[in-house]
């Protein structure tokens, strides 16, 4: 995938950015997004949205006071997903950033490879 990437993103010239290592990073982590947002939106309760709308709350308070709270969790169990699968891709900083960006994983391959000592 992130040979794929690379290519696609030297067509577009946006190899060795930061925007193309963040865009790269963005499309690899949405699956797992999506994945845990539409599995929580899919369980969440129609009533409770029904019941605040028919209570005389508007549009942005029924999503603000109902539907933000009961949406949150999954939320950030999808960022700490998307965070710990582009945390662990050092292959896409090896291919995406190439000698720009010093990332973390990046940093971390760059010890192991010179230094023995973890």
């Amino acid at each position: 995938m992130a040979v794929a990437t690379y290519f696609l993103l030297v067509q577009v010239g946006l190899q060795g950015t930061e925007f193309g290592l963040a865009l790269g990073h963005a499309v690899h982590a949405i699956p797992f997004v999506v994945v845990i947002v539409v599995a929580n939106l899919r369980d969440l309760n129609p009533a409770c949205e029904r019941a605040a709308r028919s209570l005389g709350a508007g549009p942005l308070a029924t999503f603000r006071t109902i539907l933000a709270p009961l949406i949150m969790p999954a939320l950030i169990v999808a960022a700490f997903f998307a965070f710990l699968t582009s945390f662990d891709d050092v292959i896409y900083v090896l291919f995406l950033g190439i000698g720009t960006v010093n990332t973390l994983p990046m940093r971390m391959w760059e010890g192991i490879k010179q230094d023995v000592n973890p």
